[in-house]
C-alpha cells in the first residue's frame, strides 16, 4: 500500500496543489468544533456499526449536523453514497446465498488458483466505476465518463505490485 501510494502521489504530483497555490480555494476554514463533532460521529459510526438502530442514529444525527450547518462543507452526494451502499448490501446480503454452489470450488482449489481467482474478483470489483467516486471527479474525464480500458490499464501496475507484495510475503 506505501509504494502504490508513494508512485501514485509521485505521478500526480503536478496535480496536487499546497495551499495557497494557484487553483486553491479562498474558503474559510472550518470550525474546530465541526470537525470535533465529525470525528466523534465518525467514532460512533465505527465503534457502533454493529448495532444497526444506533448506527441510523448516529447517521441521522449526522445528517441533521450536516444541514444545519452547511456553510461548513461541500454538498453530501447522498445519492451516489446510497448506490454504494445498496450494491454492497446486496454482496453481503446475496452472497451469503451463494454458498451451496460456490464453496465446493473454492474448497477444491489449490492455493495459488484460489489466489488468482480472489485477485480477480477483487480486481474487478475494487475497480468497478464507483458512483461517488465518479460523481465527485465526473468534471475531470474526457466526456466526463470513464472508459473501461483506460481504468483497466491505469488498474494493473498497483494490482501487479499487489501480486509481488503478497507472494512475497
Amino acid at each position: 500500500m506505501l509504494v502504490n501510494a508513494s508512485v501514485a502521489t509521485f505521478a500526480l504530483r503536478k496535480h496536487l496543489r499546497a495551499p495557497g497555490s494557484e487553483g486553491a480555494t479562498t474558503e474559510a476554514p472550518v470550525p474546530w468544533t465541526v470537525v470535533l463533532v465529525h470525528l466523534a460521529l465518525l467514532a460512533g459510526v465505527v465503534l457502533l456499526a454493529h448495532h444497526p438502530a444506533a448506527f441510523l442514529g448516529l447517521f441521522l444525527m449526522f445528517l441533521g449536523f450536516t444541514q444545519a450547518y452547511e456553510r461548513h462543507r461541500s454538498p453530501l452526494i447522498i445519492k451516489e453514497a446510497l448506490l454504494v451502499a445498496f450494491f454492497l448490501a446486496g454482496l453481503v446480503v446475496l452472497g451469503g446465498l451463494q454458498g451451496w454452489w460456490l464453496q465446493p470450488i473454492v474448497s477444491s482449489l489449490e492455493p495459488l488458483a484460489l489466489f488468482f481467482g480472489a485477485l480477480g474478483l477483487t480486481a474487478v470489483i475494487a475497480n468497478a466505476p464507483n458512483p461517488a467516486g465518479f460523481a465527485i471527479l465526473r468534471g475531470n474525464f474526457e466526456d466526463e465518463s470513464i472508459h473501461p480500458l483506460g481504468l483497466f490499464i491505469a488498474a494493473m501496475p498497483p494490482t501487479i505490485t499487489a501480486i509481488i507484495a503478497f507472494r512475497m510475503l
